[in-house]
């Protein structure tokens, strides 16, 4: 954790300016937990069920969940502000484009999977085209270090 801390900007976000405006700002809740994660302080003696999720993730003592929990407004508010953003973009543009669209998917078990969050019709070469936004965060457990855009897409073609 020290040598991390050490890296180039790795301490910028201590001095950065909230504008609430574009959602780049924390409520305290986060606030304490990633402050108290960049000095090592630990926020919990024991496990204890997330409070905004209730799920309990063992040996979670530096909250590393609370703060990319789903459930947290301000996941939620900055991935719907991108996704708006974007949709703004292809209109003034003059891309057709819908949000929140459900393309008719289902799970292994029937049940209908989220809608993609963009489809943009007749983008390539007169096909329609999804767009599902996703967030990484560097704090969370299962980590992303082996993350290639268009993975899971290839995958399943295959």
């Amino acid at each position: 954790m020290w040598k991390s801390q050490q890296g180039t900007h790795s301490s910028d976000w201590l001095r950065a300016f909230p504008i609430s405006g574009l959602g780049q700002t924390m409520n305290g809740r986060t606030y304490r937990s990633v402050l108290s994660y960049h000095l090592g302080v630990p926020l919990f003696s024991v496990s204890r069920p997330c409070p905004v999720c209730s799920r309990v993730f063992d040996g979670d003592i530096y909250g590393d969940h609370l703060v990319s929990c789903a459930g947290t407004v301000g996941v939620k508010h900055r991935h719907n502000l991108i996704r708006d953003t974007l949709l703004d973009i292809c209109y003034r543009s003059g891309i057709s484009v819908c949000r929140e669209v459900d393309i008719g998917l289902v799970d292994g078990h029937g049940s209908s999977l989220h809608p993609t969050d963009l489809l943009l019709y007749y983008w390539d070469m007169g096909h329609d085209v999804c767009v599902d936004l996703m967030g990484s965060f560097p704090l969370s457990q299962t980590g992303l270090s082996d993350f290639l855009s268009g993975r899971v897409v290839a995958n399943t073609a295959q």
